[in-house]
């Protein structure tokens, strides 16, 4: 059975389009912070120069950071060979890689910044595979979307934040629920926006030999091939 090594209600909804089972176990490496380098190299994510992501903040390394976790906290309860994905989303505004915000002034900042600009959304994702001893990466990814936002007004973003919406959603807005409404469009994969490109997962497990639904509930991404 699938572990998805992840606590978010999004990547929960959208893992369930495309396995039947799984089992979502967490790990507060984040909270905790590491040092812990794979042993793959990470190639720069090919975004413009004023969109930097640093090797430490790229979601490959904390997706696999966050997979890796949880199979060593939890190995005695894994059965080797075991197969964990991992995940992790960034927003890369315009000079600045955008996290949480601390609090609501530094969400009306980061609202401001991204307004009426286009701006990156990236979900670094693995699929390794437990063993004995450190697990094994069979893949890692990075997909990339572009979000355009609209040129709204000041006091929106005020209204938006006062619903406590953005406190927990990195770049302060989720394109799922209210923010929604301060998107004018995006380019890419939109579920890779909300938190997991569904398409390209599905098709990293089905080349992991995993078991997979015939097809996601919606459907494929426009963007993305089918792999039966």
């Amino acid at each position: 059975m699938l572990i998805l090594a992840s606590g978010s209600p999004r990547r929960t909804e959208l893992i369930q389009r495309i396995v039947n089972e799984f089992q979502s176990l967490t790990s507060d490496i984040e909270e905790r912070g590491s040092d812990k380098w794979p042993d793959f190299e990470i190639p720069p994510l090919q975004l413009a120069p004023p969109f930097p992501v640093s090797v430490a903040d790229d979601p490959r390394l904390w997706a696999w950071r966050k997979a890796t976790d949880v199979a060593l906290i939890y190995r005695d309860s894994i059965e080797p060979g075991t197969a964990i994905l991992g995940a992790d989303t960034v927003v890369v505004g315009p000079g600045r890689t955008l996290g949480k915000p601390r609090d609501r002034q530094d969400a009306l900042n980061m609202l401001t910044l991204l307004r009426g600009e286009p701006h990156y959304v990236v979900t670094g994702f693995v699929v390794l595979r437990t063993t004995a001893g450190e697990p094994v990466c069979f893949h890692h990814e990075a997909v990339i979307s572009t979000v355009f936002m609209r040129a709204y007004e000041y006091f929106e973003i005020e209204g938006y934040v006062a619903t406590g919406e953005p406190f927990d959603k990195a770049g302060a807005y989720a394109l799922q629920g209210h923010g929604g409404k301060l998107v004018s469009h995006v380019e890419g994969c939109i579920n890779n926006v909300v938190g997991l490109p569904v398409c390209r997962v599905r098709r990293a497990l089905v080349a992991a030999g995993e078991q997979v639904r015939p097809y996601p509930y919606g459907g494929f991404c426009e963007h993305c091939l089918p792999v039966s």
